[in-house]
């Protein structure tokens, strides 16, 4: 399914989109308006927050990478669940 996603290079629990919002609006519009092929996700990463604004865009392809993912049984604490987590090699 075509697709699209956006990310932001901040692990924070208090990481800030605002930088990004207009990115996120002009590029989503313009995917919208041209389409996307059929079997492509368009990934986009968008640097944390700085004092400088983003000075524009770069497209590229995606690495040509062999991944690997493994599933492992954990529990998480404080919580009887146990889930699947996906961990990526």
């Amino acid at each position: 399914m075509p697709s699209i996603g956006f990310s932001l290079c901040d692990y924070s629990s208090k990481a800030e989109f605002s930088h990004v919002e207009e990115w996120v609006e002009k590029i989503a519009r313009q995917v919208l308006e041209r389409g996307i092929p059929k079997g492509i996700a368009l990934n986009v990463n968008f640097p944390p927050k700085r004092n400088e604004p983003i000075q524009g865009i770069k497209v590229c392809r995606q690495a040509d990478a062999k991944w690997q993912e493994e599933f492992t049984e954990a529990i998480r604490p404080n919580r009887p669940q146990i889930f699947d987590w996906q961990v990526i090699l």
